[in-house]
């Protein structure tokens, strides 16, 4: 991550909450001028703001908005490394 302002984002494999609901934590990291980094962390579905440092409002709504549009994709995502992970658990 020694880009000019890239944003990188990860995510998890398919998580549950304590209800069994399942879930996805996404993050968003950057480094910033200061030699740290900005991050956010998400949940899909519904793009729920966990936390956010460094970010600006419009950029984590921009987020937010992104992860709504792509959200099919990323619990896809998920779903695929989670089946790799059962493979040696």
């Amino acid at each position: 991550m020694d880009n000019n302002g890239e944003v990188s984002m990860t995510h998890s494999g398919v998580l549950h909450d304590k209800e069994g609901k399942a879930f996805v934590c996404v993050r968003f990291e950057r480094k910033n001028e200061k030699n740290g980094i900005d991050e956010a962390e998400m949940r899909v579905p519904g793009g729920r703001v966990l936390k956010s440092a460094g970010f600006t409002d419009d950029e984590v709504h921009q987020m937010v908005d992104y992860l709504k549009e792509n959200e099919e994709e990323i619990k896809k995502k998920a779903k695929e490394i989670s089946s790799i992970l059962h493979i040696f658990s």
